[in-house]
Protein backbone atom coordinates (compact mmCIF):
# COMPACT_ATOMS: atom_id res chain seq x y z
CA UNK A 1 0.00 0.00 0.00
CA UNK A 2 2.93 2.60 0.47
CA UNK A 3 4.41 1.77 -2.40
CA UNK A 4 1.14 2.42 -4.41
CA UNK A 5 0.72 5.57 -2.60
CA UNK A 6 4.54 6.66 -3.11
CA UNK A 7 3.85 5.76 -6.89
CA UNK A 8 0.77 7.85 -7.05
CA UNK A 9 2.62 10.77 -5.43
CA UNK A 10 5.62 10.43 -8.12
CA UNK A 11 2.83 10.50 -10.63
CA UNK A 12 1.12 13.70 -9.52
CA UNK A 13 4.14 15.23 -9.18
CA UNK A 14 5.58 14.73 -12.97
CA UNK A 15 2.36 15.02 -13.94
CA UNK A 16 2.27 18.45 -12.85
CA UNK A 17 5.87 18.98 -13.70
CA UNK A 18 5.59 18.48 -17.41
CA UNK A 19 2.43 20.01 -17.46
CA UNK A 20 4.09 23.22 -16.39
CA UNK A 21 7.37 22.54 -18.95
CA UNK A 22 4.55 22.22 -21.93
CA UNK A 23 2.46 25.41 -20.83
CA UNK A 24 6.48 27.11 -20.13
CA UNK A 25 7.65 26.19 -23.44
CA UNK A 26 4.29 26.90 -25.12
CA UNK A 27 4.54 30.79 -23.58
CA UNK A 28 8.24 31.03 -24.62
CA UNK A 29 7.73 29.52 -27.97
CA UNK A 30 4.56 32.11 -28.69
CA UNK A 31 6.65 35.16 -27.12
CA UNK A 32 9.80 34.38 -29.44
CA UNK A 33 7.62 33.95 -32.46
CA UNK A 34 5.52 37.26 -31.93
CA UNK A 35 9.33 38.71 -31.09
CA UNK A 36 10.96 37.69 -34.42
CA UNK A 37 7.47 38.96 -36.46
CA UNK A 38 7.23 42.35 -34.82
CA UNK A 39 9.80 44.37 -35.41
CA UNK A 40 8.44 47.35 -33.51
CA UNK A 41 9.34 45.77 -30.12
CA UNK A 42 12.26 47.13 -28.45
CA UNK A 43 14.74 45.16 -27.18
CA UNK A 44 14.12 45.84 -23.19
CA UNK A 45 10.55 45.25 -23.86
CA UNK A 46 11.10 41.51 -25.11
CA UNK A 47 13.39 41.34 -22.08
CA UNK A 48 11.02 42.37 -19.90
CA UNK A 49 8.27 39.25 -21.38
CA UNK A 50 11.62 37.14 -20.77
CA UNK A 51 12.24 37.87 -17.05
CA UNK A 52 7.74 37.96 -16.65
CA UNK A 53 7.83 34.36 -17.66
CA UNK A 54 11.14 33.09 -15.77
CA UNK A 55 9.33 34.97 -12.63
CA UNK A 56 5.38 32.58 -13.70
CA UNK A 57 7.86 29.72 -14.63
CA UNK A 58 10.33 29.91 -11.39
CA UNK A 59 11.21 26.10 -10.42
CA UNK A 60 9.69 24.67 -7.81
CA UNK A 61 11.67 22.57 -5.13
CA UNK A 62 12.31 18.86 -5.82
CA UNK A 63 9.38 16.63 -3.65
CA UNK A 64 10.94 13.60 -4.56
CA UNK A 65 13.73 11.05 -3.22
CA UNK A 66 13.77 12.82 0.01
CA UNK A 67 12.50 11.02 3.56
CA UNK A 68 9.53 12.49 5.40
CA UNK A 69 9.68 13.05 8.81
CA UNK A 70 6.95 11.39 10.45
Amino acid sequence: MQSAAAQRELYDSWKKYVGDVSGRCDALGGLLCQAGHDLAKTDESVKQELDALAVRYADTEAVGGQAKVK
